[in-house]
């Protein structure tokens, strides 16, 4: 599993849940890093977890790679969005 956030407290937290829950993941603290592993010949994911809104690559285009790749069902892609205004409004 490919986890990008660049917000440390947040990515060290969530990679120790998906830990604790049997899960491999594979940090990135920016959407190059990102890029840069989903363009590896060696990168085998099973799901990507993306924050939308890094500093240097939108969170959307690290989506759009991952969603490139054959091995990747497209439904194993999740994006968070912090400071996003609350449902009900």
């Amino acid at each position: 599993m490919l986890l990008v956030d660049d917000e440390p407290a947040v990515r060290d937290l969530l990679a120790h849940c998906l830990e604790l829950e049997g899960y491999e993941a594979v940090v990135a603290s920016t959407g190059q890093e990102a890029l840069d592993f989903l363009g590896r010949e060696d990168a085998a994911l099973d799901a990507v977890v993306t924050d939308l809104n890094l500093p240097d690559v939108q969170g959307s285009a690290v989506v759009a790679v991952a969603r490139g790749d054959e091995d990747l069902p497209a439904d194993d892609v999740a994006c968070s969005l912090r400071h996003a205004p609350p449902l009900n409004e």
